[in-house]
């Protein structure tokens, strides 16, 4: 079904057309009429399938600017800055060709306060946020949530997850509005969630695009891959993965935000093009990498993160997406591996497992049906692997010879670096030694060995220890004598 036969906007279909967007996909065409018709909604579908605009058509051709108005008509809950930043540029694309432009503003942690403060005074039509900056907010009397008309609640279960949802449930007090439309859009249907929908919906239509069987599972438009690595192993695998010449964009996932940091550098040693995104970077240079990637004319460029960009970013051209390290569980799995396969396209998402996270993977590939436990034990010269993936012979850890010997003249001077720096030390430590034992003396009253061996001021501190014990047994005589 196409957007244009929707009774919506002529400038939204425009909009969307313009951006290539022209047919529905189908929880779209399922939502899209409920949400219209001013019905609360309760929708779940599979990662890539286009929520945010089952959303946010409806609210684009419900929403009249009004410039006396100081408070938002719609208010869109997100777990993550990285999401909602994605929202606002889906709606922004969605409203181009509108006569008078939204006020659609971003309030998210790790952004400057005053401005948004600045920006809610001067009045706004949409607000997208995170739960925690727009609650304070809220609290401070910045954000009038009383007069919303439209309330989303996009990825509540992710939400829930991180600990956000008293954050939410007193959002959704706040927006008080006997005339409010809720909307709650969640991969999964936690029992706290389900109780939220009971408390604040009315009477909502419960939609998904999943058949029961389907709900967390996974998608059958990307091929799935799993080896047993060796951590010491994993880089030069990892690297010769990357070069598979059908290659497109690739997400890379690590655990924690150093690796991510490290592997990134690493990766950029050997000749790659390569960004990171992590809780390291500040907000700024997260939209900024992030940004770099989606837009990059590089097909092959990488971006190497943690789980933060592991739910609903969604960038064209991601071939593949490799978790580095087992994911924590299943759905950390589906989300890390739905970045790829979406919208149709096909995918490959490779799983590097360590011998320590065998037990977990397993558990994982059972709770899914994925026939991939007990991965081979694999090493970069191996065959195996390079045919399953298609890598051509000869390729090797580099991007090139001018990369490899690069690599080599960066590790050496790293490694003179280090050694120099040892040798530094160990001068410093004789002459601290010598200082000791002649300087040392004009530092007072600091404890020292009677023999003052090595120690400049050792006699000096002895005798000031005498003194002291004299002056204390003194005073107990004169105290015995009185």
């Amino acid at each position: 079904m196409k957007f244009s036969e929707f009774n919506i906007r002529e400038d939204i279909v425009t909009s969307l057309s313009d951006a290539g967007i022209v047919d529905a996909f189908e929880i779209q065409e399922i939502t899209l009429p409920l949400l219209l018709e001013g019905r609360d909604v309760i929708g779940q579908a599979k990662t890539g399938e286009g929520k945010t605009l089952a959303f946010g058509v409806p609210i684009l051709n419900r929403i009249v600017h009004e410039d006396w108005k100081k408070w938002p008509s719609a208010l869109i809950v997100l777990p993550t800055r990285e999401l909602a930043n994605q929202v606002v540029e889906d709606l922004e694309t969605a409203s181009k060709n509108r006569d008078g432009a939204l006020d659609i503003w971003l309030i998210v942690g790790g952004n400057d306060m005053n401005l948004q403060r600045e920006k809610l005074a001067a009045g706004a039509d949409i607000v997208v946020g995170t739960p925690g900056r727009l609650l304070d907010l809220a609290r401070q009397g910045e954000l009038h949530l009383e007069g919303v008309e439209f309330l989303v609640l996009d990825e509540a279960d992710q939400m829930l997850n991180m600990g956000f949802i008293d954050d939410v449930e007193s959002l959704l007090q706040m927006a008080s509005s006997e005339n409010r439309q809720t909307l709650c859009f969640s991969a999964t249907m936690p029992s706290e969630i389900a109780l939220i929908a009971q408390r604040y919906l009315k009477n909502p239509m419960r939609v998904s695009t999943l058949m029961a069987s389907e709900e967390g599972a996974t998608v059958d438009n990307i091929e799935y891959f799993a080896f047993q690595v060796h951590p010491l192993d994993k880089i030069e695998v990892l690297a010769r993965i990357l070069q598979v010449p059908e290659r497109q964009k690739a997400i890379i996932f690590t655990q924690m935000k150093h690796r991510a940091q490290e592997l990134a550098e690493e990766l950029r040693l050997r000749g790659f093009n390569v960004g990171q995104l992590h809780g390291n970077l500040s907000q700024v240079n997260r939209d900024k990498s992030l940004k770099t990637f989606s837009d990059s004319d590089d097909e092959k460029s990488i971006l190497v993160t943690t789980d933060v960009a592991a739910r609903g970013i969604d960038i064209d051209n991601v071939s593949l997406v490799l978790n580095y390290e087992c994911p924590g569980d299943k759905e950390a799995f589906l989300h890390r591996t739905g970045r790829t396969g979406r919208a149709g396209n096909s995918g490959v998402a490779v799983t590097f497992v360590e011998w320590a996270e065998l037990r977990k993977w397993n558990d994982i590939c059972k709770d899914l049906e994925l026939d991939l436990q007990d991965p081979v034990e694999t090493y970069s010269p191996d065959e195996g692997y390079k045919t399953a993936l298609g890598i051509p012979e000869g390729v090797d850890g580099f991007i090139s010879d001018d990369a490899r010997n690069s690599y080599k003249e960066h590790k050496a001077q790293a490694s003179a670096n280090r050694q120099k720096g040892t040798r530094a030390g160990g001068r410093n430590g004789e002459r601290g030694g010598q200082r000791g034992a002649g300087e040392g003396r004009n530092k007072p009253f600091r404890k020292r060995n009677p023999s003052g061996e090595g120690q400049g001021s050792g006699g000096r501190a002895v005798e000031f220890d005498d003194r002291k014990k004299r002056r204390e047994k003194g005073t107990r005589t004169r105290r015995r004598a009185e």
